[in-house]
């Protein structure tokens, strides 16, 4: 999409230090290993991509896995409250406001209290990313954008983050008078859901071994922009359209500031022109400083990028003081497949049609069996098949018991993505 068409807010500071208050009150306690050469570096989640494009939770969550973290859950209240945020923005924000972080619930500077203001609403605003599009996108292109955005995807990168809200509206016709209304806005909560524990490890999106789809940031579709608030040699990129994806790498607080890093292109055995953004690539006191310092009170992270957008089908190294601390892939993902099931005695057999690969060829399809309704957790089953293939038979399986089972496609850049969940009874 046009680089106009996205707008990307991360929230406002004073909720980030919310979590550097709990440190210094010993609420968040970590044992950090005894040097930085001891600290082990995440690896990707076994997890394929899911199968619809519309399920911002499953979208999230699949991101997480590429950094080596565990999926969100839905919070049933923290949604509702975004679905008002969201719905506030578009048709009931005042000409006066500026801030997709706030709702004006009592009268600001200049602005008097917009009657359609809630305090669900405030709340869900104070503590979300949110994404603007002019076109009706999908929910996994909503969830993208902020991975692909490197402050908004740190917030979404929180190990501890283990819930959420997430929700999305669009209308042709907004109808709020001011620079917030869009016809497409999704929001999600990075705050709220952090129940989790962080044990001290280096967090690398992508992890090792991964697979992302993600090749390209475009210039100026985040705020904080990345390069153009730069006081370092990278601020000079802020003149290009596109550089790659952001490799974004968090590092224990205790650790030394992350320095200069170099990405590799493997496929093609050449050192990339690469950005490196830490803190002291921003002035004191300023937003991303601060973020990239530590403002989530358990780790402090840096940014890298190549000068172009990544290729897909290639494999990337990242060295960071003569350490490799990710070696990944990017790739693009196969299509889900339309599945259906057959009922047989003692048994059952799942067929697919043909997925699309993406980039490549598909390799192998993964059939699974399980026996809870949502496929997910450790299969019962596995067969992987040829890449001719388009049925799996699961035998020996336990007369009038019920079964649900699913397929996934993976490609030659190790991309997978699997069909629906099928449910199936033995006869």
């Amino acid at each position: 999409m046009a680089a106009a068409a996205l707008q990307t807010r991360p929230i406002r500071l004073a909720h980030a230090l919310v979590g550097v208050a709990a440190l210094a009150l010993g609420l968040i306690v970590f044992s950090p290993p005894a040097s930085a050469a001891a600290i082990g570096v995440t690896s990707v989640s076994t997890s394929g991509a899911p199968a619809s494009d519309s399920n911002g939770y499953s979208w999230v969550s699949y991101f997480r896995h590429l950094a080596g973290l565990g999926s969100v859950s839905r919070n049933p209240g923290f949604e509702a409250q975004e679905a008002v945020h969201v719905r506030y923005l578009a048709n009931h924000s005042l000409g006066c406001e500026t801030n997709v972080h706030d709702e004006l619930t009592n009268r600001a500077a200049g602005c008097g209290a917009n009657p359609y203001a809630t305090p669900g609403g405030k709340a869900a605003a104070n503590n979300s990313d949110v994404t603007r599009v002019s076109a009706p996108v999908s929910d996994r292109a909503a969830v993208s954008n902020w991975f692909g955005a490197a402050f908004h995807a740190l917030t979404l990168l929180d190990p501890r983050l283990t819930s959420t809200g997430y929700s999305a509206y669009y209308t042709p016709t907004p109808h709020g008078a001011g620079s917030l209304a869009w016809p497409f806005t999704a929001a999600v909560d990075v705050y709220r859901g952090r129940a989790g524990s962080y044990h001290g490890s280096i967090i690398a999106f992508p992890a090792n071994h991964a697979t992302t789809p993600l090749l390209s940031y475009a210039i100026g579709t985040e705020s904080p922009e990345p390069f153009a608030t730069a006081t370092n040699t990278c601020h000079s990129w802020a003149s290009k359209s596109l550089v790659s994806a952001p490799v974004i790498i968090q590092w224990p607080l205790h650790t030394p500031t992350p320095t200069t890093g170099t990405l590799r292109d493997l496929s093609t055995a050449q050192n990339l022109p690469t950005c490196t953004l830490n803190q002291n690539s921003y002035p004191t006191g300023s937003l991303a400083r601060q973020f990239l310092a530590g403002a989530n009170g358990i780790t402090h992270s840096a940014f890298y990028y190549a000068a172009t957008p990544f290729t897909a089908g290639h494999t990337y190294r990242l060295t960071v003081n003569t350490r490799t601390i990710t070696t990944f892939t990017a790739g693009a993902l196969p299509s889900t497949m339309a599945t259906s099931v057959t009922p047989a005695t003692a048994a059952a057999r799942l067929s697919w049609s043909t997925a699309h690969p993406g980039i490549g060829t598909v390799t192998t399809y993964h059939a699974r069996l399980y026996t809870n309704p949502t496929c997910t957790g450790g299969a019962t089953r596995a067969i992987d098949t040829t890449p001719t293939s388009r049925t799996a038979l699961f035998t020996r399986l336990t007369h009038h018991h019920t079964y649900y089972l699913k397929v996934a496609a993976r490609n030659t850049s190790g991309a997978y993505r699997w069909s629906p969940c099928r449910k199936v009874r033995a006869r």
